[in-house]
């Protein structure tokens, strides 16, 4: 299976992974481990090693469905077959831009996917982003964005 990295998050003190396919389906390469469904640092690093797995690059594993998902709206987690990701390329920002045009969710995904119904992963085009941030009483402080014209605090 080939992707490209959409999303590289930290979880903890190991890393979350996710991309899309050629055809805009999410994949979310776990490793093949009863004990974590996150990668270690070490395990997302290549070439010279200090090279660190970011949006654009260009990956390739052997994997397959879990039979069951840890969380039921992880639908698009992958698990690598021996735990080998092999690096193929890191794509331009002008190459990632065109691979992601028309690959967006709309805005039912985008919903379901808040709501943790059924998805954990969309790719959204806003309308506008506007830099503000809202804080709530002692809560961390959100930042906010439009989408097709709606508001939708995050």
């Amino acid at each position: 299976m080939r992707i490209v990295i959409s999303a590289v998050t930290k979880a903890f003190d190991k890393y979350c992974i996710a991309g899309l396919t050629e055809n805009g389906q999410w994949v979310r390469p776990i490793p093949n481990s009863f004990t974590t469904r996150f990668w270690e640092e070490s395990d997302l690093r290549f070439g010279n090693k200090n090279d660190f797995l970011r949006s654009g690059d260009i990956i390739e594993f052997q994997g397959y469905e879990p039979t069951s998902f840890q969380h039921e709206n992880h639908i698009e987690d992958i698990v690598v077959k021996d735990g080998k990701i092999t690096f193929l390329r890191r794509y331009s920002n002008y190459e990632l831009i065109n691979f992601l045009v028309g690959k967006e969710d709309n805005r039912t995904i985008f919903q379901n996917t808040v709501h943790a119904n059924g998805r954990s992963l969309c790719l959204v085009k806003p309308d506008q982003i506007r830099f503000e941030v809202t804080k709530y009483f002692d809560q961390p402080k959100k930042p906010k964005l439009v989408l097709n014209k709606q508001e939708f605090s995050t």
